[in-house]
């Protein structure tokens, strides 16, 4: 689905934690935390507000020029 930024910003405080696709991370070279989860726990997160039991590791994620997304 598409969100306009406008439309996050008005529904996110400032420190809000926002998961994006990896490629558009790579794509703007930005720093970001890496983690797996699954349907249910991502779930649990938008019904109830509260922090994903993620496993977090920090990580500076290398651009890679690929033209097959």
């Amino acid at each position: 689905m598409r969100v306009d930024l406008a439309e996050l910003n008005r529904c996110l405080k400032p420190e809000a934690s926002v998961i994006v696709n990896r490629r558009y991370v790579e794509a703007l070279n930005l720093e970001a935390d890496s983690f797996s989860t699954n349907t249910k726990n991502l779930k649990q997160v938008v019904t109830n507000s509260v922090e994903a039991p993620i496993e977090v590791e920090k990580a500076k994620v290398d651009v890679e020029e690929n033209d097959n997304w």
